[in-house]
């Protein structure tokens, strides 16, 4: 993993836990299910399965994008604090974009359509 990297797994009892520990990064990844007060039907708790990431520190540039780049800047609710948790499970309040504007065929894939240099000339403009 490198010089002063460290991954921690935990198995909590409502959620998995990950922790990320690198000299530019430290991250808190929970894998969880939906929340009953999101009342998702049973056929639909694995599409609203979702993982809950906090950074602890994080450096990333000013052009950053994806899923990093843009929940990595604070919003404020109209009261002027800042919104922690989605409003609803479409994440509304705390993402830039739909829920399809991060949704990506896998893993491993750095393609975000709706966050590509484009798109964030065209938002700027």
């Amino acid at each position: 993993m490198g010089d002063g990297a460290r991954l921690s797994i935990k198995n909590m009892k409502a959620f998995g836990r990950v922790e990320l520990y690198w000299p530019n990064l430290e991250a808190t990844v929970d894998s969880v299910l939906p929340p009953g007060e999101w009342d998702v039907a049973d056929a639909d708790v694995p599409l609203y399965s979702h993982v809950n990431l906090k950074f602890q520190k994080i450096s990333v540039s000013e052009s950053a994008n994806g899923i990093i780049g843009c929940t990595s800047r604070v919003r404020l609710d109209s009261h002027g604090q800042p919104i922690l948790w989605a409003y609803d499970k479409d994440g509304a309040g705390v993402l830039d974009g739909p829920v399809s504007a991060y949704e990506v065929p896998d893993l491993l894939d750095t393609s975000f359509p709706l966050y590509s240099e484009e798109w964030v000339r065209s938002v700027n403009a």
